[in-house]
């Protein structure tokens, strides 16, 4: 046998297990049939096939016989090809391997004296291996967003997956094969486009195995939409080095070119921000002491980055030497864990000597044993807000400067004003009481008085404002009777509703307490700011003050309502209203006041915790409400009000009026008429209802007490007629009167 030449076919030309027998003997191993049976090379070296196997094949035949079998079949057929189980160590007993499952396609070379063969060895388990991994491998290909496309020399393709198929619009593979690019895409896509994917498969076919090319394309699909791709593109060869053709691997990356086109955006607003706000960065790494400080910061302060360095000890020079030390406490503070924020402010000596004041912010790095490695922030030049600060505290000098001379000359002018005005009040109601003055001289004087009590108001009202924006004015609660309370309220406001003719409407929902505690005068100034408003906005219907009380959080919160029937509040005014000296304006119209009600209010409401809600409607009336949270007086059981349910005798009364009090208007709050028998003489009543009827009230008083001067017992008769005399009520005393009248006439 002629070793030279069947050593050059078995080592040099062959990329498979190989095995030369002659006369059924083994006489050539290459590595890879000694590596795939299990040993070297020289142990199968003189073996027969029967030798390296069981006794038994898999089909049940005796291996003998087997072998017998295949040469005979191969020697008349050419090649053979057949099952063989092989034992990984021959003449050994017992194997410590398992047998080995092999195919063998044996090929009969030529007959001369002895009969030689080539034997091709398989492993069957390993081709089945790699049979089902081609399998899962073409399964990824198949399922994967990305574009697989084989093609061969001449441009043409001959395999592509699914993804491929959807961008060019086709639902079968047998649509593409054996077409290019320019056959499947011309009819959408630029032909310049089209060239430039030639032209790249054209360099991949240039390639050497192994190596690809890179690029970015734009891919146009069927549907004419625009995507970008990074396409990948390398060689084939075969098992003999031959070129037999191109690959082409594809993935979308649109929405990463935009997050890249978005990201580049966000840097350059970053830095146009950065630097409209004048915020630097820097950068220190603690390893070795080096800072990195950008462009804007160096510039802040009058230098350009190569001036200064990568030096931290350099850098640390030109914060001011009055807060160095504070600085590196704070930042080492950072570095040692102590603090989850490095935050500073501190002054930087600029180049040309200036001060400039900053806000260091920053944070460390760690290891994951949790060492400080580096150190990352910005600066953030707050050398105007540093001097806006300093103007503003000269201003809140000045301020309460003016402040104090403001109250000082509120103070004085007070004094020198109430003086002639209590002078003037009081001379007036001394002249009312003269008997000889006529109605309309005691009508010139009641409006002498209306008008000093006017302007008392004024100054008080000034006073408070004053007090309240100097911080001076302090709440003052005290135990206070709810009911006795809101009727005195009531009395206040009575006489102006009743003049308008509007009804005045209290209500007291749920039950109410006996006892709260308040500060009652600021309480009752700002329900009467709020009710004096209201009657003065609304000129027919009614006005009124609605009080309930609920729990929140154990505590007992109570809503005080005020609302009108009025004119309403336009929508552009209702922003305003709650200001100092403003007044609502319809039609050019001004109405009388201060316009510093509302505003007191709200800032009574500020201290008391509470704030003002407004809803109104032009031409339909307002409502004003707050919610105020005021704490009750403990109640004793030995008090006598106290009942054995723990309700005091007015939180009963209020649950039998079906837990609703309603306080009627000015006209029905008469009692009624006594008997028959209690009024005096017809004539009499007669002589007061004409008296009632031409408003003369000091006739009718000095009628009424005449009558009860002679002793005939008509108290009941004229009492009512006598208060209501106090107030001017005319309009009562007509409509009890009349009443009398009638009941007379009965």
């Amino acid at each position: 046998m002629q070793n030279s030449y069947f050593e050059h076919i078995a080592f040099h030309q062959s990329r498979n297990s190989c095995l030369f027998i002659e006369n059924r003997i083994i006489r050539l191993c290459n590595e890879k049939a000694a590596r795939l049976l299990g040993g070297q090379v020289e142990t199968y070296i003189g073996s027969r096939l029967q030798d390296l196997s069981p006794e038994f094949q898999k089909d049940g035949k005796r291996t003998v016989d087997k072998e017998e079998e295949v040469f005979r079949e191969a020697f008349f057929l050419g090649e053979y090809s057949f099952d063989w189980l092989c034992r990984p160590c021959p003449g050994e007993e017992p194997c410590p391997g398992e047998d080995r499952n092999l195919l063998i396609r044996l090929q009969f070379l030529k007959s001369s004296e002895n009969n030689l063969y080539l034997a091709n060895i398989e492993d069957k388990d390993q081709t089945r291996d790699d049979e089902k991994a081609h399998d899962y491998l073409r399964a990824i290909i198949e399922e994967t967003e990305d574009i697989a496309v084989i093609k061969d020399l001449d441009l043409r393709i001959i395999q592509a997956n699914r993804a491929f198929l959807r961008i060019a619009g086709k639902k079968n593979l047998h649509e593409i094969i054996g077409c290019t690019d320019e056959d499947i895409f011309n009819d959408h896509v630029d032909s310049r486009l089209l060239q430039r994917y030639m032209e790249d498969d054209r360099k991949a076919q240039k390639l050497d195995r192994g190596k690809f090319i890179i690029n970015e394309e734009e891919v146009i699909y069927s549907d004419g939409s625009r995507h970008i791709y990074l396409t990948r593109k390398f060689p084939i060869y075969n098992s003999r080095d031959n070129l037999i053709a191109t690959a082409n691997i594809s993935s979308d990356i649109t929405e990463q070119k935009q997050t890249e086109r978005d990201l580049e955006q966000i840097k350059k607003r970053y830095e146009l921000a950065a630097k409209s706000g004048r915020v630097g960065v820097w950068d220190w790494n603690l390893i070795d002491n080096t800072i990195y400080l950008d462009q804007l910061l160096t510039e802040m302060l009058g230098y350009q980055p190569r001036e200064i360095g990568p030096d931290f000890e350099k850098w640390k020079t030109m914060i001011h030497p009055q807060d160095r030390a504070r600085v590196m406490r704070e930042v080492h503070k950072n570095i040692e864990g102590k603090t989850g924020m490095y935050e500073c402010e501190h002054r930087k000596l600029h180049r040309d000597g200036s001060i400039h004041w900053f806000l260091a912010r920053g944070n460390s790095l760690r290891d994951p044993e949790g060492n400080a490695y580096r150190m990352i922030g910005t600066d953030l030049d707050i050398t105007h807000q540093k001097e806006v600060e300093e103007e503003l505290k000269e201003a809140r000098k000045a301020s309460e400067a003016a402040n104090q001379a403001k109250s000082l000359f509120l103070a004085n002018m007070s004094h020198e004003l109430r003086t002639p005005l209590n002078a003037i009040i009081g001379y007036t109601q001394i002249l009312e009481k003269d008997s000889q003055l006529d109605t309309p001289a005691r009508g010139r004087l009641r409006v002498i008085e209306r008008s000093g009590e006017h302007l008392l108001l004024l100054i008080d009202d000034l006073l408070d404002l004053s007090k309240i924006e100097a911080g001076k004015m302090e709440l003052e609660p005290v135990e206070t009777h709810l009911s006795n309370f809101l009727d005195d309220l009531y009395s206040m406001v009575r006489l102006r509703a009743s003049e308008k003719g509007l009804e005045l409407d209290f209500r007291y929902v749920e039950p109410l307490p006996m006892q709260i505690i308040v500060d009652q005068k600021r309480l009752r100034q700002i329900l009467l700011n709020l009710l004096n408003n209201a009657i003065k906005y609304t000129d027919s219907g009614k006005v009124g003050l609605r009080v309930e009380k609920r729990t929140e959080k154990k505590r007992p919160v109570f809503r005080f309502s005020v609302a009108d029937t009025g004119k309403g509040i336009p929508e552009d005014q209702k922003r305003h209203i709650l200001k100092a000296f403003y007044q609502i304006r319809t039609h050019g119209e001004e109405n009388e006041g201060t316009g510093l009600g509302l505003a007191i209010t709200k800032r009574y409401l500020k201290m008391m915790n509470s704030r003002l809600h407004l809803d109104s409607t032009p031409g339909e009336g307002s409502v004003f409400w707050f919610d105020i949270r005021l704490p009750l007086t403990p109640r004793k059981k030995e008090d006598k009000q106290y009942q054995e349910n723990g309700e005091t005798e007015g939180e009963q009364q209020h649950k039998s009026d079906h837990r609703t009090r309603k306080i009627k208007d000015s006209n029905s709050m008469f009692p009624s008429p006594p008997p028959a028998e209690g009024l005096p003489d017809k004539k009499i009543i007669e002589k007061l209802y004409e008296l009632s009827k031409v408003g003369d009230v000091f006739a009718l008083e000095e009628e009424v007490k005449s009558l009860e001067n002679t002793g005939a017992g008509y108290e009941e008769f004229s009492a009512p007629v006598r208060h209501a005399l106090q107030d001017f009520e005319i309009d009562r005393i007509r409509n009890y009167l009349q009443s009398c009248l009638e009941q007379k006439n009965e």
